[in-house]
């Protein structure tokens, strides 16, 4: 009788080499997945802030109001204008709750930074001032407002025109 000896299985090596493959393969796999939830969440934000202020335009004509928007580097305000029609003064006031204020939450490691501003329909700078007024005639404090993520080199900017045209842009 005859006995064959074969032998079934991997070598060391061969399977050193499969490991090293699933290795580098596992490695392009997460930092391409990090990249692309970067790219989102700064896409998401800029969307949002777009929104935000599309939705600040009409709540300014339709409810009518004086609104404003504040922004800082990493939040932003949002602000009405109350009218007192006896004494015919006014004041800015914080929206602290409401759809406005809570439709947003500006993520961690994106900044905000307002490059230009009309310097025409400019309010004042206080800190507890808006930096952009919407008026219920549909006239906008025209802004540049850019949205970026650290240590990422794309950003967008939101730009918005006194005619309330809104613009928003991937740079």
């Amino acid at each position: 009788m005859r006995v064959h000896k074969y032998w079934y299985g991997f070598t060391l090596i061969e399977v050193l080499v499969v490991i090293v493959i699933i290795a580098i393969i596992t490695t392009v796999a997460v930092v391409s997945y990090s990249g692309f939830a970067d790219k989102r969440k700064l896409e998401n934000t800029a969307q949002q802030l777009r929104t935000l202020t599309q939705s600040l335009e009409s709540e300014a004509l339709f409810y009518p109001a004086v609104m404003g928007l504040r922004f800082a580097s990493n939040n932003y305000a949002v602000y009405r204008f109350n009218m007192n029609v006896v004494t015919h003064t006014g004041e800015w006031q914080l929206l602290q709750k409401g759809p406005l204020v809570d439709s947003i939450r500006i993520p961690s490691g994106i900044q905000l930074q307002l490059l230009s501003i009309n310097e025409q329909t400019k309010v004042d700078t206080a800190a507890d001032k808006p930096q952009i007024v919407f008026l219920p005639s549909s006239h906008v404090t025209s802004f540049t407002l850019k949205i970026a993520l650290q240590n990422y080199a794309k950003y967008y900017l939101l730009m918005a025109q006194n005619n309330g045209e809104l613009q928003l842009i991937q740079k």
